[in-house]
């Protein structure tokens, strides 16, 4: 078996993107280069649309061989392999996101990476913003969302001011990470050096604090 545990930023942010967006329906693919030493795996969303791609990007490579392909179906607590019903695939447990192929009794390829997002009540899910190429939002109630202006991403923030008349933003746990390098970064590290907002803020409160830190 080939155990795999991610940690770099991107990866984490991807594999979490997924698990956000929890689509009914979508497909794990896994592919291996024997040249290059290297692995891939996309994680898609045939419900919406939609691939995030963690590992090393591979899809360029000659000798490129997919190992698996696996048809997942959303049910509670994760995603079940589509042919065989009951059978997890991807699973959340503790503070792991767990991923088996080609199913959890037959696990060729293990793979753990925090878990950020999938908590039982959407309150509780935590946001974090950042700036790379563009500014980057990892809400975790919704999407991995990428907007390539400043004033785009304030526009979105003012569109999440409460729609019961109260003047504010629920969320209880948000971050700006400031001084990311989208690559081998690891999660832990960009974490650490977040900066925490207040729970429920304003509209206001969040884009003072993204310009502040992102916005230079």
């Amino acid at each position: 078996m080939r155990a795999i545990k991610l940690a770099r930023f991107n990866d984490v942010v991807y594999v979490n993107a997924f698990v956000a967006r929890s689509p009914r329906q979508g497909r794990l693919v896994y592919k291996t280069s024997r040249l290059a030493g290297l692995w891939q795996l996309d994680l898609e969303d045939l419900e919406r649309g939609g691939r995030w791609s963690v590992g090393y990007y591979i899809d360029g490579v000659e000798d490129r061989v997919i190992e698996y392909d696996v048809a997942i179906r959303l049910e509670w607590g994760g995603y079940v392999n589509e042919e065989l019903d009951s059978t997890y695939v991807l699973w959340l447990s503790g503070d792991s996101v767990n991923i088996a192929l080609p199913h959890e009794y037959d696990s060729r390829v293990a793979i753990t990476a925090p878990r950020v997002c999938g908590h039982v009540n959407a309150l509780l899910e935590p946001v974090y913003i950042w700036r790379s190429l563009h500014y980057y939002v990892l809400d975790c109630a919704g999407d991995l969302r990428v907007f390539k202006t400043f004033e785009e991403l304030v526009n979105w923030i003012r569109e999440q001011k409460c729609t019961e008349g109260h003047d504010v933003i629920h969320w209880l746990e948000w971050y700006v990470l400031p001084d990311v390098e989208w690559g081998e970064e690891e999660w832990s590290d960009v974490v650490g050096r977040g900066i925490a907002g207040r729970p429920n803020p304003t509209s206001d409160d969040v884009i003072k604090l993204v310009q502040k830190y992102l916005a230079s």
